[in-house]
C-alpha cells in the first residue's frame, strides 16, 4: 500500500462512542457542516454535500471500512472533477472518557502532489478535526 500523504493526530475529552455519533451524524462536523448521505457500512457509497470557501460542492467516494467507535476508511473524489481519489482512514484508539484520532490521506492512483498542495491538505485535516474535536467536546450538542 501507497505511504499516506498526510497524517494528523489530535486527543478528544470525550468517549468513543460520543466520538463516533458526532463522525456520523447526518450534518458532518468533520466536513464542515456538510450534508453527509451513507449508510456507514462498507461498499456503500458515500455523498458529501454542502459549501466550501463560499462555493458549493458535491463529493463521493465509497465506505470501505466502519467499526463503530474504532475505525472508518472511506474514499474521497472530489466534485470539482478531480480524477485522483484519496483513501482517508480514520483510527480511534478509546481511553476511558478520552479518544485519540488518527486521520491519514492516501492518493489512489500513487500520483503525490507538491509540497505546497500536501501543506494545504494537511491544513485542512487539522481545522476539520479540530472541529470534530469542538463538536464532541461540546456538552450542548446534541448526540444522536
Amino acid at each position: 500500500m501507497e505511504q499516506p500523504l498526510v497524517t494528523v493526530e489530535t486527543t478528544v475529552n470525550a468517549d468513543a462512542a460520543t466520538l463516533w455519533n458526532i463522525l456520523t451524524q447526518k450534518k458532518s462536523a468533520l466536513f464542515m457542516g456538510a450534508e453527509v448521505d451513507t449508510d456507514w457500512r462498507a461498499g456503500s457509497p458515500l455523498t458529501l454535500t454542502g459549501e466550501f470557501n463560499g462555493k458549493s460542492f458535491k463529493d463521493h467516494g465509497e465506505i470501505r471500512d466502519a467499526e463503530p467507535q474504532r475505525h472508518l476508511a472511506f474514499t474521497h473524489f472530489s466534485g470539482s472533477g478531480e480524477q485522483h481519489g484519496n483513501l482517508v482512514d480514520m483510527a480511534l484508539e478509546p481511553n476511558g472518557d478520552r479518544t485519540r484520532v488518527s486521520l491519514s490521506q492516501t492518493p489512489l492512483d500513487g500520483e503525490r502532489p507538491d509540497g505546497t498542495k500536501v501543506a494545504e491538505f494537511r491544513k485542512n485535516w487539522e481545522v476539520m478535526l479540530g472541529a470534530l474535536k469542538n463538536a464532541a467536546e461540546d456538552k450542548t450538542v446534541e448526540v444522536l
